[in-house]
């Protein structure tokens, strides 16, 4: 079918020399792990959005991991959620969190071989639910998606707290705290921290 549109499909990535998208006019991209372009800002905003003009079959997405706050990709979130619902941002800010893939955080196979029968959250743990689900409650994407009034389930809780005890004791906190973060504050986190 790509023949027959005079289409193509061109792999580049955010390590390789040169503009991300120069001499040509995509229509469709999808960037992933920003903060770990070597150089994001030029790629993103000095060549490749010189290269795609706005018009309705225009497809263009980033997403990422937050890594460090006062990087590209955190500054590009923080004016995103300031300016883009006055209409004066191009990037609609979405923040996903683990709790939204509820197929795999946790999978079902976790849950019957290690979740206690008895498990009670712990205070951190109903705290992280509370936050995730005031930001659900204010995001109407996610409140059209995951329901109005959603709540974190028993499973999640068990999961998050599990799953950070493991991180704590490998020594492995701050990268796993900027893997499962619950709310766009917590996803940009200096790495090291935790």
């Amino acid at each position: 079918e790509c023949e027959t549109m005079n289409c193509q499909m061109r792999l580049q990535w955010g390590t390789q020399d040169g503009g991300v998208g120069r001499g040509e006019t995509p229509d469709w991209f999808h960037g992933t792990e920003i903060p770990d372009w070597a150089n994001a800002k030029e790629d993103i905003q000095n060549s490749l959005l010189k290269s795609m003009h706005n018009e309705p079959r225009l497809f263009f997405i980033l997403e990422s991991t937050g890594k460090y706050i006062g990087d590209y990709f955190n500054d590009l979130w923080d004016d995103s959620v300031e300016y883009y619902f006055k209409g004066q941002s191009r990037f609609y800010p979405i923040f996903l969190g683990w709790y939204v893939a509820d197929d795999i955080y946790p999978t079902k196979t976790d849950v019957r071989a290690y979740m206690p029968s008895d498990y009670t959250p712990s205070e951190r743990v109903e705290k992280i639910a509370l936050d995730a689900e005031q930001y659900v409650a204010r995001t109407e994407l996610l409140r059209k998606h995951l329901g109005v009034g959603w709540k974190m389930t028993l499973a999640q809780k068990w999961f998050y707290e599990w799953d950070r005890a493991q991180a704590e004791r490998e020594k492995r906190l701050a990268t796993w705290l900027c893997e499962m973060p619950s709310t766009p504050q917590q996803a940009f986190a200096v790495r090291g921290s935790g």
